[in-house]
């Protein structure tokens, strides 16, 4: 007999083991890790399939409560995680159902809608109405030699400070001021997830500040760099308004993009969504590239959240790529910046 359920916080470490068990690739640290550090984390939010003959959990998915801007506005979203189900319990729509119950779950909790990445498992998700929003990035070869490239007058790099109070209020207001006007943007409004989950990726994705000489607290551009396999990727960016309205923050992010690859030696190429600038930097060719696993699925009966009707992102992202979102370009998307990547 199967039950369908929420976790037990006497079943933490057993689920633990579970996604661990599924997602071979992936080492067990990071899931006790990701659910240490993410403020959300709460087994009533983790849903599991137990097996009554087995005496084990046999499926699950994870509800990731977050917020989500779009047409400007904010709204409560759902990132979907740790789908996972043991191999000999597949094909017996376990997965499927824990979704469906997530699904009324995140109606009676007025989550407008869910989100998630999926590469290989996104038929899966098509069949139970999920649709994928197109995502693309600009690649380039960062100019050698890296450390040449300069920084903004009177500027500094260095690590965040997450024990500051100050600074994670900068942190917080720059990228609400930065982003908003993309859409699908997690919207990161928490200083205690800046301080936890944000600092928690730094290992693999490493963040850097752009700073005042004078003022070392004074906080004007941020950064999260993944540089893996001879490719720096820009997993997230903000600056203060000064330096949005005088470009963007081009100069910011190159500034930091050749601070974080100067210890490289040889050709890094620099991968950045391409909603942010045309080109980073203006005499060195690119190429685009479109990511396909980004997901989401309205509650399309919930018509209001916090009061007020709201569109749905369908619509929204239709009229921003002027047609329909899986024949987006990136010439069309310059307002559609689909971030599922960190919840």
């Amino acid at each position: 007999m199967m039950q369908y359920r929420t976790l037990k916080e006497e079943e933490l470490e057993e689920w633990f083991d579970h996604v661990d068990h599924v997602f071979e690739q992936t080492p067990r640290s990071y899931f006790v890790n990701h659910w240490n550090n993410d403020p959300s984390s709460s087994v009533d939010n983790v849903f599991v399939a137990y097996d009554n003959n087995s005496k084990r959990i046999v499926s699950t998915v994870r509800l990731v409560p977050r917020k989500i801007q779009i047409d400007q506005q904010v709204l409560l979203a759902g990132g979907i995680a740790e789908v996972s189900t043991r191999p000999e319990y597949r094909k017996q729509g376990l997965a499927s159902k824990l979704l469906q119950i997530v699904f009324d779950v995140m109606r009676a909790r007025d989550m407008y809608m869910g989100v998630l990445s999926a590469s290989k498992a996104s038929p899966f998700y098509r069949q139970l109405g999920w649709i994928t929003v197109p995502n693309f990035w600009t690649v380039q070869t960062v100019p050698e030699p890296h450390s040449t490239i300069s920084l903004p007058q009177g500027t500094k790099i260095r690590k965040p400070n997450y024990e500051s109070k100050t600074e994670l209020h900068l942190l917080v207001k720059h990228h609400r001021e930065y982003n908003e006007d993309f859409n699908g943007l997690i919207y990161r409004d928490s200083e205690e997830y800046w301080a936890k989950w944000v600092q928690f990726q730094t290992d693999d994705a490493p963040s850097f500040v752009l700073v005042s000489e004078k003022d070392d607290a004074e906080v004007l551009a941020f950064a999260t760099i993944l540089c893996k396999d001879g490719v720096a990727t820009v997993k997230d960016f903000a600056t203060d308004k000064s330096l949005q309205a005088k470009d963007k923050g081009k100069e910011a992010l190159k500034a930091i993009v050749g601070h974080a690859v100067s210890q490289f030696p040889g050709s890094i190429q620099v991968k950045y969504p391409s909603v942010l600038f045309d080109k980073l930097y203006d005499t060195v060719d690119s190429t685009t590239e479109k990511n396909e696993s980004y997901m989401y699925k309205c509650i399309d009966d919930l018509a209001k959240n916090s009061g007020e009707v709201r569109r749905t992102i369908s619509v929204v992202a239709e009229e921003i790529c002027g047609g329909p979102i899986e024949k987006a370009t990136a010439a069309s998307c310059k307002h559609l910046f689909w971030d599922v990547d960190k919840f």
